[in-house]
């Protein structure tokens, strides 16, 4: 069971699937491959999920601190926030830099708590695979999981929390408050 205290302070995002729309995997898989016959494929047809900034500008209105959690390149993770258009509202993020190992090994989460100096009890990680998932149980911080990186909900339904995108996390904010309040 995972620690839950009096108070939410922070909320690392994962990136690709939850912020951005990507599959990650396979524009890799795609990239090496054209790679290997001497053509070379980038990432920039990734788009951002609508509303990102605003509900980012919002849950900051509450007082939350927000990071991102992403074993992507750091030049990736660059152009995503840059994409996102919220390097002003975020603390800052983690990258492949700061872990050996991907989800669901933990160790992404953990460097990005770290980083923000705060308990896995007043923090909750927003995800869309059961990698996410699993990777925020073994950091010990509550997830909240989200349907738009294409998942089944049924393949989710380990994490404290699943809503249909950012925009029903947001509708549904005082769900996530109750869980906090009630540690």
């Amino acid at each position: 069971m995972r620690e839950k205290q009096n108070e939410l302070e922070a909320i690392i995002f994962d990136v690709d699937g939850t912020l951005v729309d990507s599959n990650d995997l396979h524009a890799r898989a795609w990239q090496k491959a054209f790679a290997h016959f001497g053509k070379e494929l980038t990432l920039d047809q990734v788009r951002a999920f609508p509303g990102v900034r605003e509900a980012f500008e919002s849950l900051r209105k509450r007082g939350l601190t927000l990071f991102l959690a992403s074993s992507a390149d750091p030049d990736e993770v660059k152009h995503h926030t840059e994409l996102l258009g919220i390097e002003d509202i975020i603390k800052g993020s983690t990258s492949a830099e700061d872990a050996e190992f991907s989800k669901p090994s933990p160790e992404i989460f953990e460097a990005a708590r770290e980083r923000l100096g705060t308990e896995a009890g007043r923090t909750l990680t927003v995800g869309d695979t059961p990698y996410d998932i699993l990777a925020s149980d073994r950091a010990s911080i509550p997830i909240a999981a989200v349907l738009s990186g294409g998942f089944d909900r049924s393949t989710l339904d380990k994490a404290e929390f699943v809503f249909d995108d950012l925009t029903d996390l947001l509708r549904r904010f005082r769900d996530i408050e109750a869980y906090f309040a009630a540690g």
